[in-house]
């Protein structure tokens, strides 16, 4: 495992297209795994708009739009590759999420995959996948007021805040499990005995803005328990 490799992204004016292309034709028939990545992803850019301190009403409309869309769909995608039915809806929600968190950013668990990304090769997808859980769970206790419009996207009610917003990171956990993604990634048996602290280290490094947009502050021990829950020694 390197001590610094560092996941890092190029951009600026001179990348930035004028006009984008959507086909979601072009999906049909892609692996189910990486449908399901591919589909947490964008749940996570869709989900971490609407939880970042930057979101605003915009941005955060587009969001939950895209959350609906997503929870009603990826699982069909997975399970019926050839099906172009749920791929126009993920493509728009894909689309959607982009622009949200565009305006918006993204909070820690793109962190979390940054730093998985540079240390273990873990693919985007799936560390923001492992990262999506533990953080609803993290900052569960000041988004109510998101994670119940979120649920109010995704068709689900309860009696009370509180019981909205825990039965809404409940579906998102159950939905990420149900398209075949893990909770966890394992670590390769020459892991050195400092893991934690170099995937804290390299998550700080490589991506401080999502950490500093997540609605509650992340301390170097908070961040190490969230990598501990995320990662699975063999």
């Amino acid at each position: 495992v390197p001590d610094m490799a560092l996941k890092a992204s190029v951009s600026g004016p001179g990348v930035r297209p004028q006009v984008a292309l959507v086909d979601p034709d072009l999906a049909v028939g892609s692996p189910p795994g990486l449908t399901a990545a591919c589909g947490a992803d964008a749940l996570g850019h869709a989900i971490e708009a609407c939880m970042s301190r930057s979101a605003n009403p915009i941005s955060s409309l587009l969001a939950g739009r895209a959350v609906g869309l997503i929870v009603r769909n990826l699982q069909s995608a997975v399970e019926n590759p050839d099906d172009p039915g749920p791929r126009e809806p993920l493509a728009l929600a894909a689309t959607l999420a982009g622009a949200a968190f565009s305006v918006a950013g993204v909070v820690v668990p793109h962190a979390i995959a940054q730093a998985l990304g540079g240390l273990l090769h873990v693919p985007h997808g799936l560390g923001v996948a492992v990262g999506t859980a533990v953080n609803l769970r993290f900052n569960a206790e000041c988004c109510v007021e998101q994670y119940g419009e979120l649920a109010d996207c995704c068709g689900i009610t309860a009696d009370s805040p509180d019981e909205k917003a825990a039965r809404f990171v409940d579906g998102i956990v159950e939905l990420l499990g149900s398209v075949g993604l893990p909770d966890r990634v394992e670590v390769p048996d020459d892991a050195p005995d400092d893991l934690l602290e170099r995937l804290v280290r390299n998550a700080r490094e490589s991506t401080p803005v999502p950490i500093k947009l997540n609605p509650r502050k992340i301390a170097d021990a908070a961040l190490a328990e969230m990598f501990r829950q995320v990662v699975s020694w063999k």
